[in-house]
C-alpha cells in the first residue's frame, strides 16, 4: 500500500512539476492538470492493487500444482478489492500506531500481520479476521515467518549495492523465489494438496 500511494503522488507530483518554473512559481497549473493528475494516480493504485491481489492468487493457485489462465485471475481477484484495500489502510495504520508509541511494537505488528493477505485471498475471510489469523499464525510459527522476511531482504541486497547489474540480480532472484511466501504459507498451514505438489508457473 504504501507503493502504491507513492506511486500516485509521484504520477501528480511530475505531472505538475512540469508547470512549475525554477523559481518556484506556478506558471501553466490549471484545474484540468490536477484533476487529470489525480485520475492518474488513482488508476495506478487501483491496477496496482489488483495486480498484488492476482499475484497472491496465482502464487497459491501455483504451489497448489494448479493451472489458471490469466483471465480466471482477474476475474478472482475483483471481489477483493476493497476488503485488499481496507485490509492494506488498517494494516499501515495499526504499525505506525505502534511505531509512534515506541516504535518496537510496529515492527513486529508488521512482522505479525506478514501473512495477512494470503489468509484473505486463501480463506475468504474479512479486514480483521484476516489480521487475527495471521497474528496468531505467525506467533505460532515465527521462525518461518522470519526466514520469509530474511530471504526478502537478501533479495534486495544487489540492487542496493550495485545499482545496475545488482537490479538484474534483484530481480532474477525475486523471479526464482516469486512463489516462496505462497509455500511456506500453505506449508504452515499444513496445506496437504501443496504439500504433495511442485510449483508450476501459471498458465
Amino acid at each position: 500500500m504504501i507503493i502504491i500511494t507513492a506511486a500516485a503522488f509521484l504520477v501528480l507530483g511530475t505531472f505538475l512539476g512540469n508547470h512549475i518554473d525554477e523559481g518556484g512559481a506556478t506558471t501553466d497549473v490549471t484545474a484540468t492538470a490536477i484533476i487529470f493528475g489525480v485520475i492518474a494516480g488513482v488508476g495506478i493504485a487501483i491496477l496496482l492493487v489488483l495486480l498484488s491481489i492476482a499475484t497472491i492468487i496465482a502464487q497459491l493457485a501455483s504451489v497448489r500444482g494448479e493451472k489458471i489462465s490469466f483471465k480466471e485471475v482477474v476475474n478472482q481477484a475483483q471481489p477483493f478489492f476493497w476488503r485488499f484495500l481496507g485490509l492494506g489502510i488498517l494494516s499501515i495504520l495499526t504499525v505506525v500506531a505502534g511505531l509512534i508509541l515506541l516504535i518496537i511494537p510496529g515492527i513486529v505488528l508488521a512482522f505479525w500481520l506478514i501473512f495477512a493477505s494470503y489468509i484473505m485471498v486463501d480463506k475468504n475471510t474479512g479486514v480483521i479476521v484476516a489480521m487475527k489469523a495471521s497474528i496468531a499464525l505467525t506467533r505460532k510459527n515465527w521462525k518461518v515467518a522470519l526466514a520469509l522476511v530474511a530471504v526478502q531482504f537478501i533479495i534486495q541486497i544487489p540492487s542496493a549495492l550495485i545499482p545496475s547489474l545488482g537490479s538484474i540480480a534483484t530481480t532474477a532472484l525475486s523471479i526464482a523465489y516469486f512463489c516462496l511466501p505462497a509455500i511456506l504459507y500453505l506449508r504452515i498451514t499444513n496445506d496437504k494438496k501443496a504439500a504433495t505438489q511442485t510449483p508450476k508457473a501459471a498458465a
